[in-house]
């Protein structure tokens, strides 16, 4: 990930967690791709999409020959999200994430803090238990049982909505903080997203995001993503772009 820095009007955090122990983020790296290779034989066995392509390139990106409309692309999207168990995944792979994310953007109590992409909660769930008043938002609403349930384990209240990144459900200037840990970046439209993100985050509030980069675990877990994901819809940029922090305030500007 690439580092931090503070601007005018809101602060935005692009959090390095790729520190931890050469242990860890192999197996970090074995579990992403077997949760891709889960995902692809599900989507095979029920006709999702029925082969895996090749396609792709080493940034993920596919073929811009391969394109289909907007809705039905967030529609394929949504049900490839929804197979197999991601909450498995999420709880013994990505879960410390959501505090280290957390800490970064100096949550505290009676904040208005909404996660983007949020999945089932490693984010959400870990900022509740700092006291805010926190609102989780994922394109795909099947993941939001298992985030129910594992917020009523942990005590804590989390608000649940459908909500797609680049056309988020919210009010202008509406969160203190804003987040995204592996999520955002899966948003076809970049600038659309993170016009998204800066409009529903108020002045001097705070933007924190982790995103995969394109060297290590990203390259190869995107090249198989790749394989299966839903062809793009026109114009749509490469996931791994939001790894780059040249990319990242590109798309912020002096906003951030």
């Amino acid at each position: 990930m690439a580092g931090s820095g503070d601007a005018a009007g809101v602060r935005g955090r692009h959090v390095d967690v790729m520190s931890r122990s050469d242990a860890s983020n192999s197996l970090l790296a074995a579990a992403a791709l077997a949760r891709m290779a889960e995902i692809g034989a599900l989507m095979t066995t029920q006709q999702i999409h029925p082969t895996p392509r090749e396609d792709t390139v080493e940034t993920g990106s596919i073929s811009s020959s391969q394109t289909r409309p907007d809705g039905q692309h967030k529609a394929a999207t949504r049900a490839m999200w929804s197979l197999g168990d991601y909450h498995r995944f999420a709880t013994e792979l990505v879960w410390e994430l959501g505090p280290i994310l957390v800490t970064a953007c100096d949550v505290t109590a009676g904040q208005r803090v909404l996660d983007v992409a949020a999945g089932t909660g490693n984010v959400a769930i870990a900022a509740a238990a700092a006291g805010a008043r926190v609102v989780a938002s994922d394109l795909t609403p099947e993941h939001f049982e298992s985030g129910r349930r594992e917020a009523r384990t942990r005590g804590v209240a989390v608000e649940w909505v459908e909500g797609d990144a680049e056309d988020l459900p919210f009010d202008d200037d509406a969160f203190d903080v804003v987040t995204s840990a592996f999520g955002v970046m899966f948003a076809p439209d970049h600038q659309a997203a993170a016009d998204e993100l800066l409009r529903v985050c108020r002045p001097g509030g705070t933007i924190g995001l982790v995103n995969f980069t394109p060297e290590g675990l990203g390259g190869e877990f995107f090249g198989l993503f790749g394989r299966y994901a839903p062809p793009p819809p026109p114009g749509a940029s490469p996931p791994l772009l939001w790894g780059s922090e040249d990319h990242v305030r590109g798309l912020f500007g002096d906003r951030v």
